[in-house]
This record gives C-alpha cells, sequence and structure tokens, in this order.
C-alpha cells in the first residue's frame, strides 16, 4: 500500500539484550579511553610544567652571583618542580667513597659528608631509592623513605657529584610516592643544573687566568646570556696575549735598536690590525714628544706636543679625529687612535705606543673597541719595560766596560794576585800595613850596561827599548802562575806562589825568548840585551807600603834580599842565572830542569852560607856541554871543597876544555891555581863575596 511503511522483524527479547550488552561494553571502553586520555593529558601537563620550571631555572641561575646562590635556586627550583619535600647538592672530595654536602633543602641538621661511590654511578641515568635501599640505609639519619638520585656529569669520569630528592618517613603520608613518571624530567633538570654548574667552573678557570681581562669583560661574560659572543670575544683576548707573548719572545731576540722598533711596532699592528703605528718618547727637558720610530707612514713624523693629563690615567685610551689630542696632533691625518703610556725605571712617564687608522683609509677599518683596551695597554706596558731593560742595559754595559777597563788599569799598577793574596776583593780595601807572610818563589832579573845603553840611545829611545823588551818578559811570567811586582828601572821583580817549578820555568823560557829578541834586535840595527837573573824561595812578607796618599805593593825578608843578592853573584860567575839550595828543596819535579851545584857562598849582609846553583837553559850552549864536561866540572867541586886544589885544578881544567866558554869553570881554575900556591889553613869551602 502506498504510503504505508514496512516494519522490519520484530526483534526478540534476547537481541535486544544482546544489543544493550554490546552497547554497555562499547560505553565503558569509551569512559576507559577517555579516562586514560585524561591521565596522559595530566602527565603531558605535568611533563610541560616541569620543563616550563627547566627553562625558568636556567634562566635564575645565569645571573647567579656566588655558590651559594646557585645551589639554594638549584634546589628550590626541584622541589617546587617535582613536589617533593627535601633536596641535597651532593659533590665528590679527596675520598673516592664519600661525597660533600654541599647544600639541602628542608633538612635542619644536616652531615657534612655522606657515604656515596660516584664511581659506581652510571652517568645520565636517574635511580629511584625505596627506604629498603642500601644507599637509603646507609643515609639513615637523613631518614628518607624514599628518594631519586642523578649524578651530575662532565667531561671526566667518574660524576663529580649528584643531586637527590625525597620524601622523609615521617612526611611520607602527605606526599605522591616517587614513580618512574618523574624520571625522564628530574634527569633532564639534573644535567641541566650539573652543565650550568661546569659552566660556572670553567668561567673561573678562566678569569682567574685573565685578571686583567676579568677587571673589563668578567662582568659581561657573567651576565651575556649569548655564549656564542662571549666565547668570540675571549677567542679575540687570547689571541692578542698570545701575540704579545710572541712579541716579547722576538723582541727580546733583537740586538739593533731599529730592529727592536720594527718588532715592537709591526707586532702591534697585527695583533690588533691596526693600519698605523708610532714608538714615541717623552724629551723631559724639552717638553715635548719624540717620534722615533713609524710603521705605515711614508716618512717619520715630525715632533709631537705633549700636554700631561692626556697620560694621567695611566691606562690605554682611544681618541677620535674630534678629540683634543688629534686636534693637537693635526699633522698625522688620523681618524682614531689608541695610546697607552709606559714609564721608566723611577715610575716616571717615559713615552706611549700610538697605533690607529689615517683619515683616508677610515672607511676599511673597523672602529677601535674599548674590549682592546686592556691588551693593548698590556702589551705597551711590556714593550716599554724592554725598552727600558735595553737603556739599562746599554747604560749598565758603559759603566761595565768603564768599570772593566778600569780595573785592568789598576791591575797594572796593583796586580789582581797581589789583592787575592792579601784576601782583598778591591784596591779600595787595601790599606798601609795590610800584609801576609807567603811561601812563595822571588825571581830578580836586571838589565845588565843599563847606564851605558841610556847613555847612547837617550831617554825616550830607552823607555821604548826597554818597554818592548818586558812586553816580551810578562807573557812568559803569567803563563806560570805568576805576577810581577815591581820594574825597578832595568829590573823585575816577579813573585811565583807555591812550588819553585814554576820560578825555574819561568827563568828557562825567559833565557830562551831573550835568545830571539836579541836576533830580531841585530836584524834591526839595535842593541842586544844582556841580563843576570837570581831565584830563591822561602817565606816573605808581602804587602801594601806607604802612606796616606801614596801606596805601593812590596815585599820584605830575608828571602826577597838573598833573591837580589844570588842575581848579583851572576856577574861573578859569569853565568846567565842562578838559584838558591832553599829554591833546590822546593823542586817537585828536579828531573824536568837542567843544573849544577855551583858554589857555597856567603853574601853581602848575611851570616849564613849558602849553596848556589845555576840553572841551564834546555837551548843555551851550557847545556849542550857534554856529560864529560859536566862530571869533570862536579868532580872539581868536591875536590875544591875538601881542600885538594892541585886535584880540583885539573878537573876544572879538563871541563874548561871540553866547554871553552864555560866561565865558572874559568873561575875555578884561577882560584884554584892562586889557592894551590898558598892553601888557607882554615879552608872550610865557603866563598865570602862582598860585592852586591
Amino acid at each position: 500500500m502506498t504510503g504505508v511503511r514496512r516494519l522490519g522483524k520484530k526483534r526478540s527479547y534476547d537481541d535486544l539484550l544482546r544489543a544493550y550488552e554490546k552497547l554497555e561494553a562499547e560505553s565503558g571502553q569509551h569512559l576507559i579511553m577517555q579516562r586514560d586520555l585524561n591521565r596522559a593529558k595530566d602527565q603531558i601537563d605535568d611533563e610541560l610544567m616541569r620543563f616550563k620550571a627547566i627553562q625558568t631555572y636556567i634562566a635564575n641561575t645565569l645571573t647567579a652571583a656566588t655558590e651559594d646562590e646557585f645551589f639554594a635556586l638549584t634546589l628550590e627550583a626541584l622541589i617546587e618542580a617535582f613536589e617533593l619535600e627535601v633536596a641535597l647538592f651532593l659533590q665528590g672530595g679527596s675520598n673516592p667513597g664519600q661525597v660533600r654536602v654541599s647544600a639541602v633543602f628542608g633538612i635542619d641538621d644536616p652531615p657534612q659528608t655522606l657515604p656515596l661511590a660516584l664511581g659506581d654511578l652510571t652517568a645520565d641515568q636517574s635511580l629511584i631509592l625505596d627506604h629498603d635501599h642500601g644507599l637509603l640505609k646507609a643515609w639513615a639519619r637523613l631518614d628518607l623513605h624514599q628518594a631519586i638520585l642523578c649524578p651530575l656529569t662532565d667531561q671526566t669520569a667518574p660524576p663529580s657529584g649528584a643531586v637527590v630528592m625525597g620524601i622523609t618517613g615521617e612526611s611520607m603520608h602527605y606526599y605522591k610516592p616517587i614513580g618512574p613518571d618523574v624520571v625522564s624530567a628530574f634527569t633532564v633538570m639534573v644535567q641541566q643544573a650539573g652543565a650550568l654548574w661546569n659552566n660556572r667552573q670553567l668561567t673561573t678557570e678562566i678569569i682567574s687566568k685573565n685578571q686583567k681581562l676579568v677587571h673589563e669583560t668578567g662582568q659581561l661574560l657573567i651576565m651575556q646570556r649569548d655564549l656564542t659572543n662571549a666565547k668570540d670575544q675571549i677567542d679575540d683576548e687570547l689571541m692578542r696575549f698570545k701575540s704579545i707573548q710572541s712579541y716579547i719572545a722576538k723582541a727580546l731576540d733583537t740586538e739593533a735598536e731599529p730592529d727592536f722598533f720594527d718588532v715592537t711596532l709591526e707586532s702591534v699592528v697585527e695583533a690588533f690590525e691596526f693600519e698605523v703605528a708610532l714608538f714615541v718618547t717623552f724629551d723631559q727637558d724639552a717638553g715635548h714628544l719624540d717620534v722615533v720610530h713609524q710603521f705605515g707612514f711614508d716618512e717619520l713624523p715630525p715632533n709631537l706636543v705633549y700636554d700631561k693629563s692626556w697620560f694621567e690615567s695611566g691606562e690605554a685610551q682611544i681618541a677620535t679625529a674630534e678629540s683634543e689630542i688629534l686636534t693637537a696632533w693635526e699633522s698625522l691625518q688620523l681618524n682614531q687612535i689608541i695610546y697607552s703610556p709606559f714609564v721608566n725605571k723611577s715610575g716616571a712617564f717615559a713615552g706611549t705606543i700610538i697605533a690607529g687608522v689615517t683619515r683616508d683609509s677610515a672607511d676599511y677599518f673597523d672602529p677601535i673597541s674599548p674590549d682592546q683596551a686592556s691588551a693593548y695597554s698590556v702589551m705597551v706596558q711590556q714593550a716599554g719595560a724592554l725598552w727600558m731593560t735595553r737603556q739599562m742595559s746599554d747604560e749598565i754595559r758603559r759603566h761595565n766596560t768603564q768599570l772593566v777597563n778600569l780595573t785592568k788599569s789598576y791591575s797594572r799598577f796593583v796586580p789582581f794576585e797581589f789583592l787575592d793574596l792579601l784576601e782583598k776583593k778591591s784596591i779600595q780595601d787595601i790599606e798601609a800595613g795590610a800584609s801576609a807572610s807567603i811561601d812563595m818563589g822571588v825571581l830578580f832579573l836586571d838589565i845588565r850596561g843599563f847606564t851605558a845603553l841610556t847613555e847612547k840611545l837617550g831617554p825616550a829611545d830607552t823607555f821604548t827599548w826597554l818597554n818592548t823588551f818586558l812586553r816580551e818578559m810578562e807573557p812568559i811570567i803569567a803563563e806560570q802562575k805568576g805576577f810581577i811586582n815591581q820594574f825597578q828601572g832595568d829590573a823585575i821583580l816577579a813573585l811565583f806562589p807555591g812550588a819553585a817549578d814554576a820560578a825555574l820555568n819561568c827563568a828557562s823560557q825567559m833565557i830562551t825568548q831573550t835568545k830571539v829578541f836579541n836576533e830580531d834586535q841585530k836584524r834591526l840595527g839595535n842593541m842586544q840585551i844582556k841580563f843576570g837573573l837570581g831565584i830563591n824561595s822561602g817565606s816573605v812578607m808581602l804587602g801594601a807600603i806607604g802612606g796616606a796618599n801614596r801606596l805601593e805593593s812590596n815585599i820584605v825578608g830575608d828571602t826577597a834580599n838573598l833573591a837580589s843578592r844570588t842575581e848579583g853573584l851572576t856577574k861573578h860567575y859569569g853565568v846567565e842565572a842562578i838559584f838558591t839550595e832553599y829554591t833546590r828543596d822546593r823542586i817537585k819535579k828536579p828531573d824536568g830542569f837542567v843544573f849544577r851545584e855551583l858554589d857555597r857562598v856567603t853574601v853581602k849582609g848575611r851570616l849564613g852560607a849558602v849553596t848556589i846553583y845555576q840553572l841551564l837553559a834546555p837551548e843555551s850552549p851550557t847545556n849542550k856541554t857534554p856529560t864529560k864536561s859536566l862530571a869533570a866540572f862536579k868532580l872539581g867541586r868536591t875536590l875544591y871543597q875538601s881542600g885538594q886544589f892541585a886535584e880540583a885544578l885539573e878537573a876544572f881544567q879538563e871541563a874548561q876544555n871540553l866547554t871553552p866558554n864555560d866561565n865558572a869553570a874559568r873561575l875555578y881554575v884561577e882560584r884554584c891555581r892562586a889557592l894551590k900556591s898558598a892553601p888557607p889553613p882554615d879552608w872550610n869551602g865557603i866563598t865570602a863575596i862582598d860585592e852586591k
């Protein structure tokens, strides 16, 4: 039928019941899903709130001025974010099994340390600790029912510390249990706290190493949140300070003054990327600044006007083209400069180094920044110190050269050895009467025929000739560790501390060198030289003789007198060199010399007899005497001493025949002939010599 709706098959009761049950089940599932979604939303909201708390915490701690403020902000933020009762900030110490309690929240009487081995913790992983956990048992004093712990990590292992939050047993019913849902956010927040803490430590270390940099940029580093810009600034400063270190090394290697200036100004321009630089010193007398060196200018600028107020601060200053100082220095055509003073050893203004950019090049260089002032000031102060050191070194070098020359001049009048033997440091310490008793060899050399030579040459030529000879003798004495005590006109008095070998070696070399000297004089047509040389050894009194205004180094005593008498005996025996028995007794290596016993004598002014010896130089004709001649002379001396004059005469004649130029043998032949004719009744073999 039209318009009539047909109904479907009528549902049974069972169908309706099943449909109802299905609808009820689906409705329950929707409710469960809605509940889970609400819980998830709550968890997400909680997480978002915690991460917002982390962001707020980071912003707050970046401005924390002290460690205590940092710790307090950290623990308060954790308590607020996770709604727990107590919190602790733990740090590692010297004991690997303990940690230091650096800060707490919610604990009235906290311990100073807690047992905890940081090395056993896993980095970047938080732990939930229930009341029966071993750590909470070890920390029983804290009365923690439940806690969560997260290590603090840096670039080293093990972790450097840990943060702990929890609920006490007394308050466990008032707080929600700590669940796994807080682990992630807690770990993130603790890691952020650790990173901020490590960043504080690193910043403190950098500041301590760069104290001057801290003064100008340290506060900026703390407040500035843009870490990239802060790092760039620090890198720039470090590069400048490295440039300063490099400059100092280069400057110390320079020798010439222009090289020092070149290195200084080139280093300034390179380190700070300037165009031009000037090294300027202060002329106090003229009252202006002298430009001593330049970099980047076509020619050296003229002297500059000086105003004390420009340099009173003692620090680096930046000036622009409109400033008073650049207006006064208009001739430099500078757009901007930085300058810093340096001082002299008295702390007074000594000069400055000026660096900057000319007006023509202003568009091609960055403006000079105040950030450069600190390093620039340090570099100028270093350059000034090096410059003043060079000036003082030059002055010291000049004074030292004068002192050395003066000392050398003094030593030509008063030998250093004389001062050493008297144990005096300087000639200024010598006073009349200063003396010392010393055992030494005394060598006396006297030039023969000096009076006749003076008459022939005249005073001026005599001085020249005499000094020529003495210059030949002086190095020989010094080579044997002796020293000339006096030049006595035509004589030399030389002293040799110690064994007698040095004096005998010196005498031998003098004889040899004189032969060479005479050969040269003969070729030049000049007069040749002859001398007698006497040596005696023993104790002498060495000292200063004179009055308040005139002193002379001298020796006194029997040893010196006998040395002079011994030299005089060389005329009597016709030989070049004689030494006494006292010298013979002090020879350490007698095999190194050729000598023969010459006589036993008494000399004028001395009662005791002394045995004398003739020194035979290796190159002398006497030294080439055949062994038979020396043996014959020795036999003659033995017979002569015993009074057997006839037999002695034969021995000496044999020696003379073997060596015709043996003057001593000739003398003994004459003596023996005389004594043979009239032998003395009281003969003792001693010859008395009355002449000096």
